[in-house]
This record gives structure tokens, C-alpha cells and sequence, in this order.
């Protein structure tokens, strides 16, 4: 929320010539052709695509029935709120925002074990509605007071100084759970991290927890801030978190206000109720795991971690090697090939929008990849792909598919896929070796498949969720479309099935704790006792190989037991929620959504909602000359921007107005700036001080086209830009070249933005590979008579290579610029090189060389003020060689930079600060060449 106020004030910067702000321009949109409808109720005004209106109906009932429930505990009954519901993605998300105030949920329901266990719409119905009573709550005290100056901006200011993430995240957990028959802290999956590291004596410090670290792996903060809500609910009352809230709204001035109204409310420092939270879930969790007997096994990749990685979804190869997905700290996907000692890199995947435990089957291993729409950001896709094994290739690559799991067959001759469209129907897919659909059975959306593998080659078996929040197990004939039930329906969760040298495998939390079972036509068996978690498993020669999770990461490990021995252990769970829960009416709410009510609904204006003012800033810098006030406009759909404004100068006694706006309607993306007002300023003209008035406007129309688009681990990124100026000024005095005297300046161009980069781990300063290139041409000349002409060519491209060692960076700027300055000169586009002056070139090249590498990872605080993550080091040479008409000029310089990561006051928002040192070897040197600066990973230079 503090970056949607940053990039807000940042799209207002000062300058000289009257000139409107750029418009805030961004790419995610749906395509233009959908029809919208919406249905408004009470309480929510639901915006959905015409195909999606009986899940749009379902949802208006969830949420109305759920209002009473959501906000009894949090004391605040939120007015109606726009709910847009996004049928075009395969991604699994929900969220509420901020200027402009909406909610959006993608439908395609989530099958990840972990993203509870409860029904889809159901969990999003209590979870992101308790973030928009949450919103709603945080607008009292001093939040109200930065409402009312400010808007919606306002409101995310102060909700991001009053609480910390996981106070929303960690409440939303909590209604979530108490609320439903399978929330996520009813999982031993949403809990295993923060026990693992517990239990193996990492317990950091609160600063740590919070704000996370590169040097160890944190878990998130919906967990810790699970389990922080309900101890308070627990020890402190069942509306304890609406009064926390109160009264850290009171002060929100404050950044530590939060932390201060703990103190007071709890009578004890927050640090040691932090402690004391940690004290508890370790005896809890000791208790129950010293009752356990692990089972021995043999861990598989036994090369160096680089800090905790992820070796996930075992397979094994004919000749016994494994096959895993390495991800961690330090390392971004991969597939790798693992002999026991030693490990290779297969290849590197795209994103995966869905993980599950992959197969390997007839050396063909199937996944599924992210593929993004070059222009609408809000449609996306999964690209279906093979890998062969012995032929060391992709060699099927599917596109523009919504299938959501893919396995093969035993033979790897055929892939066995999920598909769940955008009118939200789900089926079962067959296709053959090379990817072309065979055959298609439609299966009931109302129970969704989380997981699927293939029993023979006319009958395949699946686990399945139903809209009651029961799971169960399913063997299933492609040809008579048969359904056997081999585990009934219960609530208790399911995760992954995988039928193994005729075995049928699958993983369960009953004991407590994820482990894997053994179903029999006699029932289940469980055959692992982990004491963390094990997951994903395969056979190979009758051997048991898995996942089993431990404080370093998920490692590949081989039962050294019999692959059947059982393996008993139970009650291992510690159900933190039963007393807060009990406060809650689950039972109530459960009963209200088995009924069912009907919703007029109608067309959706787009142009009657394209005006929806949410912001609005006053700005007035100390020791400033402006005061500015402008005002900020966006649909929610994000198609129309506009912000207007005007700007009082004190030193001038001028008024100036202005507006900018986008639309992005289309695939073209059209944008539109224009100022105009008085101006006034003193002149030496003879060597006599007059008075120069003058009035000056500005306009600016631009048409851009984006595209994307993702290839392995590269994401390409290109945009091109058509413009035209117009400076129109009247009866100004000035030697200034780049300002307008008395004329009228039009000046059209262009501007092109290239980039290919490669996915980053947690750790990397830079990306590993990558380019960017940067273009701007302009041609102005006065249309009023005057010779007064102007143009300029700029080039500005960066080319990213990896360093001597993990996450260094060795990166290179090249640029060039031309200018023809016939009585007008623009502004440079290239930095000049750094500790040097900046000097007006017609022409100039300019190279700058920058070796960045990570120093520390102090995870060091200093009380509640402040936290040090990171220290980095980039050492540089930059070097500028232009001409002015036939006068040569050549700057170069070298030095240091020493970039510190840190927070301030606990707020969970990053900075960057640098300490530059210069050596100015050729050039006009700055009079101090050592500086501190706000720095970005890819802008200090």
C-alpha cells in the first residue's frame, strides 16, 4: 500500500516548462471483447463475465451470508465494495486493494493442498472479505484524518503504518479456520515451516520473523501471524484484535503504534509476547513430536545446499537416478538429475502456475508452464510441455491450453490431463505423445479434481473436493465414465495421489502430520512417520522413494524399511484455533450458505463507471515554492485513468492547471497530457531587472503497444510508443535554449523499450543473463515562424552477466545520444558518469562497467527502529566521450558503493540507501564526490 502512495507521487515531479504529470499506465486488463454484467446487493457490487454468471450468483449468496458472520468479531460493518471476479486466468488468488478500492477474485479454483481445504468460493467468501472489513476497520482515529486529506491514498498510508502484514494475513487465517470445516490452520501443511525450524532450534528474533532475511529461509507471514491473532484471541478475549486496531488507529502517526497499544494492552513488550508465542508452539509441538518414531531412510542429494533448497517431486530413471525440481535461497527452478553424489542441471522451466508432483513415466517427464497474453495481463495460460529424458529435449510444447495437471501414462505414450475453462467448466482430457487431444469427459465443476494419475490405461483415479468441503478418493473408467469410491467422503484433507508399480500412493494429514499411505482393497495403511512432513511419493524396484521436509529444505529420500511396513503415529497436531473458535458460529454460517437466492443482474456501463475519484493529494514541500492539489480517478476495471490538478507557485504568484489520462481500452494503449497557466518571473535584459509575464501551455498525446512473453527462464518485455508535443508560449523573455521563447514548439517522436531478463532467486542482486535497450527519437521545430528547431536521438541499453561467485553481477551500460540544438535543446536522456557535472553534448558515447556482489547478511536490529539485511558492494567505471560543434569533451570516473537493505520503524516496506565514492579521472568533477543516494537494484547508475 506505501508503493500504490509512492508511485502516485512520483508521477507528479517538478519542472520548468509547464508540463502535466505522466499518467500512470499499466498493462493489466482483460480482453476488450468480454461482455460485463454485474450484480449489486447489499452489501457487494459483483462485475463478472456474461459466461460466469452462475458462479457470480453463488458468490453474491456466499457473501451476503457470510457479512454477519466476517465482521462480528472485528466490530465494523464495511459499506459495498466492487468485487471483480477474473475468469481468464489459470492462477488461484484473491486480494483486496486500495485506490481505487475493489476486491478481485480469479475463479479457477485452487488445488494446492495447502490453500486449505475447504470449497473455493467459500474460502475466498470469509478470507478476503475479512481483508475488507479489516480495511474498513483501519479507517479511524488518525487514518481517518489521512482519509480525509488525502483519499483512498490516505487510507493505505495509514493502514500500512498502523499494522503489520500479518495481522491482516494472520486474522484472515484465523476467521478462515473458525469459520469453515477446512481453513488453513486445521493443516499440518500450513504449519510444518515454523515447526520444522522451531523444533530444530532456529528460533530468530522478532525483527527477523518479520521482516524475513536472505541469509535464512522465514516462513511467511500468514503463518506467524496465525498463530500471533490467536494467542491474542486466546489470552486476551474474543474482540481483543477490533480493540488492537482501535487503538493503533488512534496514533497511526506513529509508526510503532501498533506495537505500543500492545504493550498497553497486554500490560508486557511486545518482544516477550513474541517470545512467549515462540515458548508455547515449542512445547506444544516438542510434546507431541517426542511421542514419534521417524522412519529411517536414506536422504538422495547429498550436494552442497548454498542455504535451504528444495529438491521436490522425486522421480526415478531406469538406471535408478533421480529427477527433481531444485529451488531455494539461492536457485531459481530447475529440473536436476541427481546419482546420489552429484547432481546436473536438466533445464530450466517457466514458471510453474501449478506445482504437483510431476512424473516421470517412459522417460517422458510432463509440466505445465506459465504463459502470459502479450497484451492483456489479467488472460494467461498454461503452455503444456514434455521433456525426454534420453533425448535430452522438450519435445512436445502445447500452447494457450487451461489444463491445470498433466501426467503421463505408465508408457509415457499418453498425457492425462485437467482442464478447467473460462465459462469455469472442469473435464478430463486425454492426449496422445505429441500432445493432440484424444478424447474429453466432461466432469462436474461442483467437484474438483486436486489430483490424478492413471491406474491402468482404461481407468484412471483421482482425489476430488466437493462444494460441503469433503474430499475423497475416486477410481474412475474413461471409457463408461464409471466412478468407484475407494476412500468416502470426509473432510479430512487429501493431497496427492500416485499409483506406483500398481500401487496407489497418496498423501494424508490424519496422524497429524503429512505423510504418505498405502491404500489396499482392505483400507488405508499409513507407511511413513515423518517428523516434519513427507510427501510426493514414487517406487523403484519396490523401493519407497520421497519427500521429507527438514529446517535445510525438502530432501529426496529412500525408506530404508520394507515399502508396505506400517508406520503408526497420530495426534501429532496442535489445534491452537478450538478456544477462539468456539466464540464463532461456524454451524450458523454453514446452514445460511446450503440455501439459495436468486440476483437480478444487468449489463455492466464500462463509460458510466469510468469516473471514480479515489485520491487526492495536497502537496506543499517545506521551503518548496509549489502547492500542488490533484486528484486521482481510475476504474475499477483499470481501463480509464485521469488525474487533474493545479499547481500555486509562491515565488511567481502564478496558477497553473492541468490533466493527464490514459485508456487502455484496447490493445492499443492511449494516453493524453496538457497544462496551461501564467508564469512569472524576473529578468536581466540590458542590464536593466524587469518583469517578464508570460503564459505558457503544454500537450502531449502518446498511442503505445505492449508485449510479453515468457520463453524457459527469459521473460521478454517490449513496447513501442508514438508522440507528439506541443509547447505553445506567449511573450517570454529568456536565453534559455531548452525553454520556448514566444512561439509555438511542436515535436513529435518515439520511444521503444526492449528487455529479455532471467528469472531471480530470493538472493540475486541482478538477473543472471539479460539485456535492455532503450530508445527515444524527437524531432521539434517552432510552427510559428521562428527558427528555433531542436532533435534528439538516445540510445540506452544495460547487458546483465553472472559474476565469479553465487549472486554476483557483472553489469554493463551502453549508451548514445545525438542532439541538432538549432536554439532548442533537450534534455538527456543517459546519466552522466558518476562524481562528474553534467555538461550540454551534441553528441556523446558512453560506457559504464559495475561489478555487484552481496557482503553480508547481518539480519542486525537496533531495538524497534531499524533493520539491516543486506549490505552490498558495486565497484564502477564509467566512461563519457562527446563533442560540443568541434570541442571534444571526455569524462570518466571510478569508486565504490556500498548499498544497505534496510527497514525503518518495522515497516515491512524495503530501502535502499548507498554511500558513493567517486574518483573523477577526466572531466568536471562534482565538488563532492562522496554521496549518499536511494538506490534500486537496477537504477544506480
Amino acid at each position: 500500500m506505501l508503493k500504490l502512495l509512492l508511485l502516485l507521487l512520483l508521477s507528479w515531479s517538478a519542472f520548468a516548462q509547464i508540463e502535466a504529470p505522466f499518467a500512470v499506465v499499466d498493462y493489466n486488463q482483460n480482453p476488450s471483447d468480454i461482455e460485463w454484467r454485474h450484480i449489486v446487493t447489499e452489501h457487494f457490487d459483483l462485475i463478472f463475465p456474461e459466461e460466469v454468471e452462475k458462479d457470480a450468483q453463488r458468490v453474491a449468496h456466499l457473501l451476503e451470508k457470510a457479512y454477519p458472520y466476517v465482521t462480528r468479531s472485528m466490530e465494523e460493518l464495511p459499506p459495498r465494495i466492487s468485487l471483480i471476479l477474473q475468469n481468464q486466468s489459470v492462477i488461484s488468488n484473491g486480494f483486496v486493494t486500495l485506490a481505487p478500492r475493489r476486491s478481485e477474485w480469479y475463479l479457477s479454483p485452487a488445488i494446492d493442498p495447502e490453500l486449505t481445504n475447504t470449497e473455493w468460493l467459500k474460502t475466498l467468501s470469509v478470507h478476503e472479505f475479512r481483508h475488507v472489513v479489516q480495511f474498513q476497520k483501519g479507517k479511524h482515529g488518525f487514518n481517518k484524518f489521512l482519509n480525509i486529506i488525502m483519499g483512498e491514498a490516505g487510507q493505505a498510508l495509514g493502514l500500512g503504518l498502523t499494522m503489520p502484514p500479518w495481522y491482516f494475513e494472520g486474522d484472515a487465517v484465523g476467521v478462515e479456520t473458525a469459520l469453515t470445516k477446512g481453513g488453513r490452520g486445521r493443516l499440518p501443511l500450513f504449519e510444518r515451516d515454523l515447526r520444522t525450524l522451531l523444533l530444530s532450534g532456529q528460533k530468530w528474533d522478532y525483527d527477523k520473523a518479520h521482516l524475513g532475511s536472505y541469509e535464512d529461509y522465514v516462513p511467511n507471514h500468514y503463518v506467524y501471524g496465525y498463530f500471533y491473532t490467536s494467542t491474542l484471541r486466546n489470552n486476551y478475549g474474543d474482540l481483543f484484535l477490533s480493540k488492537l486496531a482501535n487503538q493503533s488507529a488512534e496514533t497511526s502517526w506513529n509508526p510503532l503504534s501498533f506495537y505500543n497499544s500492545v504493550d498497553r494492552m497486554t500490560h508486557e513488550k511486545f518482544e516477550d509476547f513474541y517470545w512467549g508465542v515462540m515458548g508455547d508452539l515449542i512445547k506444544e509441538w516438542k510434546k507431541r513430536a517426542d511421542e514419534l518414531t521417524p522412519t529411517p531412510y536414506e536422504v538422495k542429494n547429498l550436494g552442497k545446499r548454498f542455504g535451504w533448497t528444495n529438491y521436490l517431486f522425486p522421480q526415478t530413471t531406469q538406471d535408478g537416478k533421480v529427477v527433481a525440481l531444485k529451488k531455494g535461497l539461492s536457485f531459481y527452478d530447475r529440473f536436476v538429475l541427481i546419482d546420489g553424489k552429484k547432481e546436473k542441471t536438466l533445464f530450466y522451466p517457466g514458471p510453474l502456475a501449478t506445482e504437483y508432483p510431476f512424473k516421470l513415466r517412459g522417460g517422458k517427464l510432463a509440466f505445465l508452464e506459465l504463459e502470459v497474453d502479450p497484451r492483456w495481463g489479467y488472460r494467461n495460460f498454461n503452455k503444456l510441455k514434455v521433456y525426454d529424458v534420453n533425448e535430452d529435449k522438450i519435445v512436445v510444447s502445447k500452447a494457450h491450453t487451461k489444463l491445470r495437471i498433466a501426467i503421463p501414462d505408465h508408457a509415457g505414450k499418453k498425457i492425462l490431463a485437467v482442464e478447467w475453462d473460462e465459462a469455469q467448466g472442469q473435464a478430463i482430457v486425454v492426449l496422445n505423445h505429441k500432445g493432440k487431444e484424444i478424447q474429453r469427459i466432461p466432469y462436474p465443476k461442483n467437484e474438483v479434481i486436486t489430483s490424478i494419475d492413471w491406474l491402468s490405461d482404461s481407468e484412471i483415479v483421482f482425489v476430488q473436493k466437493d462444494y460441503n468441503d469433503m474430499k475423497s478418493m475416486v477410481q474412475f473408467n474413461l471409457g463408461s465414465a464409471e466412478k468407484t469410491y475407494l476412500i468416502d467422503k470426509a473432510v479430512n484433507n487429501i493431497g496427492n495421489v500416485a499409483v506406483e508399480e500398481g500401487h496407489i500412493l497418496f498423501e494424508s494429514p490424519e496422524s497429524g502430520i503429512d505423510n504418505i499411505w498405502l491404500y489396499t482393497k482392505e483400507g488405508t495403511r499409513q507407511i511413513t512417520s515423518a517428523l516434519f512432513g513427507s510427501y510426493a511419493p514414487t517406487l523403484h524396484q519396490g523401493k519407497l522413494i520421497y519427500n521429507d521436509y527438514t529446517a535445510n529444505g525438502m530432501n529426496v529420500v529412500q525408506k530404508s524399511l520394507r515399502m508396505d511396513e506400517e508406520q503408526k503415529s497420530q495426534n501429532s497436531f496442535y489445534p491452537i484455533y478450538e478456544k477462539f473458535a468456539m466464540s464463532e458460529n461456524a454451524k450458523g454460517l454453514e446452514s445460511e450458505l446450503l440455501e439459495n437466492e436468486e440476483y437480478k443482474s444487468s449489463k455492466y456501463s464500462e463509460p458510466k463507471h469510468s469516473l471514480n475519484l479515489h485520491s487526492w493529494l495536497l502537496l506543499a514541500p517545506p521551503l518548496g515554492a509549489d502547492i500542488t492539489v490533484i486528484g486521482y480517478s481510475q476504474d475499477v476495471l483499470n481501463k480509464f485513468f485521469l488525474s487533474a490538478g493545479g499547481v500555486y507557485n509562491l515565488n511567481e504568484k502564478s496558477v497553473t492547471g492541468f490533466v493527464t489520462s490514459s485508456w487502455s481500452q484496447y490493445y492499443t494503449v492511449f494516453d493524453v497530457r496538457a497544462a496551461y497557466g501564467g508564469r512569472r518571473q524576473d529578468v536581466t535584459v540590458s542590464g536593466k531587472e524587469i518583469e517578464d509575464k508570460w503564459e505558457e501551455g503544454t500537450a502531449d498525446v502518446g498511442i503505445s503497444v505492449p508485449w510479453k512473453y515468457i520463453q524457459g527462464r527469459f521473460t521478454h518485455s517490449f513496447s513501442v510508443r508514438g508522440f507528439a508535443k506541443l509547447i505553445k508560449v506567449t511573450n517570454k523573455i529568456s536565453n534559455d535554449l531548452t525553454e520556448v521563447n514566444d512561439g509555438a514548439l511542436y515535436s513529435p517522436g518515439a520511444e521503444l523499450n526492449y528487455s529479455v531478463i532471467s528469472r531471480m532467486a530470493r538472493r540475486d542482486l541482478n538477473p543472471e543473463w539479460g539485456f535492455s535497450v532503450f530508445g527515444h527519437m524527437e524531432d521539434g521545430r517552432d510552427i510559428t515562424g521562428a527558427d528555433q528547431k531542436g532533435s534528439i536521438r538516445s540510445v540506452d541499453s544495460r547487458i546483465y552477466l553472472p559474476g565469479l561467485w553465487h549472486h554476483h553481477s557483472f553489469f554493463h551500460q551502453v549508451a548514445y545520444e545525438r542532439q541538432k540544438d538549432n536554439f532548442y535543446q533537450y534534455a538527456s536522456y543517459v546519466i552522466y558518469p558518476r562524481g562528474t557535472r553534467s555538461v550540454f553534448l551534441q553528441e556523446f558515447t558512453k560506457y559504464s562497467a559495475n561489478y555487484m556482489m552481496p557482503l553480508f547478511y547481518p539480519d542486525w536490529h537496533w531495538s524497534r527502529y531499524w533493520n539491516l539485511k543486506r549490505i552490498n558492494l558495486n565497484l564502477f567505471y564509467d566512461d563519457l566521450t562527446g563533442r560540443y560543434l568541434t570541442n571534444h569533451y571526455r569524462a570518466a570516473s571510478t569508486g565504490w558503493e556500498t548499498i544497505f537493505e534496510m527497514n525503518f520503524l518495522r515497516l515491512a516496506y524495503p530501502i535502499s540507501i548507498g554511500l558513493r565514492g567517486s574518483y573523477v579521472l577526466e572531466g568536471r568533477e562534482q565538488s563532492n564526490n562522496y554521496e549518499l543516494f536511494l538506490a534500486t537494484v537496477l537504477g544506480t547508475f
